[in-house]
Order: C-alpha cells, then sequence, then structure tokens
C-alpha cells in the first residue's frame, strides 16, 4: 500500500479518491474437476478507511460469480 502511495502522490491527495483491495479465488463449488461448473468469490475492501474500519463487515462487498468453465475448448493463439 505504502508503495503504491508514493508512486501516485495525485491521487492519494485528493481525499473523494478510493483506494480499493480486491481478492479473487476461482474454486469448483462439486469438487469434481470434470465438472463444467466454476465459482469467483471477490472481497473488495476500501483501503482508505483505518484498518479497524476497513475490515467492517459493512464496508466489505462480496461478489459471486458463477459460469461454466471452458474445459478443453480453449484457444491460445
Amino acid at each position: 500500500m505504502e508503495k503504491i502511495d508514493s508512486l501516485f502522490l495525485d491521487f492519494r491527495s485528493d481525499q473523494r479518491n478510493l483506494t480499493l483491495g480486491l481478492a479473487i479465488d476461482g474454486m469448483n463449488p462439486y469438487g469434481n474437476l470434470s465438472s463444467k461448473h466454476s465459482l469467483w468469490p471477490m472481497l473488495v475492501i476500501i483501503c482508505n478507511f483505518p484498518y479497524w474500519l476497513c475490515m467492517k463487515r459493512k464496508y466489505m462487498m462480496l461478489f459471486i460469480l458463477g459460469s461454466r468453465q471452458l474445459g478443453n475448448d480453449i484457444d491460445v493463439n
């Protein structure tokens, strides 16, 4: 966080700007590797708040994205 703040001084100096932390991890809901479904929980935290406040449940945002996996039909060009 300090490294980002030192690189973008103009952004950090304006109180209206938000710094967000993002954590994302994909998982297979059925525990079977041959399943064609996946879930992607995303947790977003507002980092401008003090630590004791940004870790409160009401200031965290949780998104759960679901989709079908591509399986073996991945085209890498």
